[in-house]
Parts: C-alpha cells; structure tokens; sequence
C-alpha cells in the first residue's frame, strides 16, 4: 500500500521591505538613526544600544551597512532628509572643501597686513570659525594718552576634520572600496570645488 504523502502548503511570498516605514528590529532601526548624524558606523552602533566595542564594534556595524534593508532605510532616511533641509551632497562637498583647501594665507595682504573683513574673499571666508577682537595697552602716546591696539584673534575650521570627511565620503580610507569614476556626481564636485577654493588670486 502506497505511502501517503501530505501534499506541500503552497509558500507566501513575502512581502518585500518597505523603507518608508521602520525597521523590523528597533535596534536596527535605531541603528539606522544615529548613522546620519555622522556617517561612523562604529559609532551609531554603540549610540544604538549594542556593547561591543572596539574592533568588535567596527566589525559588527560593517555587517549592518551590508544588511540590504538597513542599507535601504538609511538611504530613504538620507532622501527625507535632503528634500526636509533643500541641502544637496554636493552643496555640502563644496563646503567641506572651503574648509579643508582654506589657505591662511589669503587673509593677509602682500604686506602682511589682515585684511578688511568684507575684502576676504568667500571662500576663505567660509573657513573661519570665529574672530575675536582683544584690546590692549599699547604705552602713551607724546602728550602722555594712553594707548591702546586691537589685536584680532581668527581661528579657521579643523582642517583635519574636514578633510577626513571628504575622504570618508570618496571611500578613500577603504582599500577594497570600489574605485569612483570621473564622472561620478561626488567627484566632479569635490574637483570643482577643490579647484573653486585654490584658484589664484588676481
């Protein structure tokens, strides 16, 4: 007598991601979440509630930016982004450039002299953090009044960082990164505004 075999359930398709909507797993989700703020997957996963650290850390958030739904809500999180703040990649690039190509030079007149404020050219502009005006004693003038000078304090943006984040961005710390192409949108900005910010004066 002939063996009864119950006949296989017809399988349900699953119903493919939706990055619009959260993440499945809060801590990926959350994982997806703080991974905007600075793009260092070590870090986001750490603010997202995971213990490893370290190599471990770096490791495991590798492993997350290769998931194909987190990839997926991270990139739907970066569009709402863009079309909420009207900031495109490569307005920010141009930017980041400002800051890591600033050339202190270029506040200076040929004789050494600090430039007005309003003759700086934007660029340079861009690169400065703060100013700050100190008076001090400078002696006594030939009638006995005291004199005083105006020493101006300027500190420029972290060059380094700045140009750490444009390396982050080329995928240029990773050797096994694919190469970008000429033209590639990320590179022609970054060349158009590396070439923007040290053009030569005159």
């Amino acid at each position: 007598m002939p063996k009864k075999t119950n006949p296989a359930k017809p399988k349900i398709p699953q119903k493919p991601y939706d990055p619009s909507g959260p993440l499945s797993n809060a801590r990926h989700e959350r994982f997806a979440q703080e991974y905007l703020i600075d793009l260092v997957g070590s870090a986001a996963y750490k603010r997202a509630g995971y213990k490893a650290t370290g190599h471990a850390a770096e490791s495991n958030a590798e492993k997350l930016l290769r998931n194909t739904e987190v990839v997926a809500r991270i990139d739907h999180l970066k569009a709402e982004r863009q079309e909420r703040t009207e900031i495109k990649a490569d307005s920010v690039v141009r930017e980041i450039a400002r800051h890591g190509f600033a050339d202190v030079r270029r506040l200076f007149t040929p004789a050494g002299l600090l430039k007005d404020l309003q003759s700086i050219d934007d660029d340079t502009a861009a690169a400065i953090q703060s100013i700050e005006v100190v008076t001090r004693p400078a002696g006594r003038d030939a009638d006995g009044n005291t004199e005083v000078e105006h020493v101006h304090k300027i500190k420029l943006v972290d060059k380094q960082s700045a140009l750490d984040k444009l390396m982050r961005h080329l995928s240029a710390y990773n050797d096994k990164a694919p190469e970008h192409r000429e033209d590639d949108p990320l590179v022609m900005a970054l060349k158009e505004a590396a070439g923007h910010v040290l053009r030569p004066e005159g």
